[in-house]
């Protein structure tokens, strides 16, 4: 019987790798010194300032995609401390409120990245009481719903790498619930269908590190299912099709696990059909190619 640790294989092999860019972050960082010392020019414009934090952000996200993460961590920090200065002149302005859960958003993803997960936690908590506040002051507004779904799955992420699988499975089982909430008369809205798929998968992950694995099937699978609808809504998403294909990985691993050999093959050989047509479609993504590979050695395993 295998390892529960062979989920993280699982994740590392169908991981999305940074995409190198090296023509953005300065000429950004110059914008944004203008911006600043506008910014410190005239303090009363907020306007400005919120706009020196949206500039900060996307120097973040740049240097975040190019793997420079402590570059990216100082200019989510920037954006931070405009944030909370401008929140401080109004507490009741919530798209303030909303930009500042974002930012403690960001420096969460950062700090999980470079492996401090009780910071991140920290991080992650402070962006979850805005958003519960906004979330519970609107039951109507579906986007700060939408924000704390999110926010608890995050919560979830830290507490799971912590190891407090306990605290992960509630976190998770908070967003699942406002998740299907908002689905049921929104269910058009794809990307909230894709979130409720991972979550599904993130608590069969905590149920399979906690020796449940009938509970992990089960949710492994409504996650599948719906992935499936996703695909049958738009065929040609290859985003979905390879979402999918991590699907059969993910129910092929728990089958594997519980000596359950057969079907541990027939999802392995589907989900490698999957990554197959996407390799012959996109020949030149050197990433189908190291995960078609993932299929092929597990394969090989499973018939041993």
């Amino acid at each position: 019987m295998r390892s529960v640790g062979t989920l993280r294989a699982i994740d590392r092999a169908f991981s999305v790798p940074t995409r190198p860019q090296t023509s953005f972050a300065r000429p950004t960082w110059a914008v944004t010194t203008i911006f600043d010392r506008h910014a410190k020019s005239d303090s009363v414009n907020t306007t400005v300032r919120r706009d020196l934090s949206v500039s900060y952000d996307r120097i973040g996200n740049v240097h975040a995609s190019q793997g420079s993460l402590n570059e990216a961590l100082a200019a989510y920090h920037a954006a931070l401390t405009i944030r909370k200065g401008l929140v401080g002149l109004d507490p009741t302005n919530t798209v303030w409120q909303r930009d500042l859960s974002v930012s403690y958003d960001r420096i969460g993803n950062v700090l999980m990245n470079q492996g401090g997960s009780l910071e991140a936690l920290t991080a992650y908590r402070a962006s979850l009481t805005i958003r519960e506040a906004l979330a519970g002051s609107d039951r109507t507004n579906v986007l700060w719903q939408h924000d704390l779904s999110v926010a608890q799955s995050k919560v979830g992420d830290a507490q799971a790498r912590l190891g407090s699988l306990g605290d992960a499975l509630g976190s998770y089982r908070a967003s699942l619930v406002i998740g299907e909430r908002l689905v049921g008369p929104n269910s058009s809205n794809p990307g909230w269908l894709r979130d409720l798929s991972v979550t599904h998968n993130r608590i069969g992950d905590v149920q399979a590190s906690q020796g449940n694995l009938s509970d992990a099937l089960h949710s492994y699978q409504n996650g599948m299912n719906i992935r499936g609808l996703l695909i049958k809504s738009d065929p040609n998403n290859v985003a979905w099709r390879r979402d999918l294909a991590v699907s059969h990985a993910r129910l092929a691993w728990a089958y594997r696990t519980g000596g359950r050999l057969p079907e541990a093959r027939h999802y392995l050989r589907n989900g490698r059909e999957i990554i197959s047509e996407l390799t012959q479609q996109l020949p030149h993504l050197v990433r189908w190619k190291q995960e078609l590979g993932w299929f092929d050695r597990e394969i090989a395993e499973v018939a041993q």
